[in-house]
This record gives C-alpha cells, sequence and structure tokens, in this order.
C-alpha cells in the first residue's frame, strides 16, 4: 500500500466519520460502503485518484 493511498483513506474515514456525527446513520452508511469498495477495487481507486 502507497503512502499516499494510506493518506487519503485516512482523510476518508476521517470525513466519513464526521458525516456519522452530523447526519443521519443510513447517509453515512452508505457513503463509508462506498469508500470501502473503492478502496477494495484497484480501478475504481485509480478513478478517484
Amino acid at each position: 500500500m502507497k503512502k499516499t493511498t494510506l493518506r487519503r483513506s485516512v482523510f476518508f474515514w476521517a470525513l466519513t466519520n464526521s458525516f456519522i456525527s452530523s447526519s443521519s446513520g443510513i447517509i453515512s452508511m452508505v457513503i463509508s460502503a462506498v469508500i470501502f469498495l473503492g478502496l477494495l477495487s484497484p480501478g475504481f481507486s485509480m478513478q478517484i485518484s
């Protein structure tokens, strides 16, 4: 795992945490699920970056 990818995932994790604390649980669950799938599939991660 590259350092930039790790830093990006940590940023997304913090972003997801702020969504969980500020908005409804369903929306934050969908966002974190999309991020999780994006981290799993390399093609999707390439599109983000």
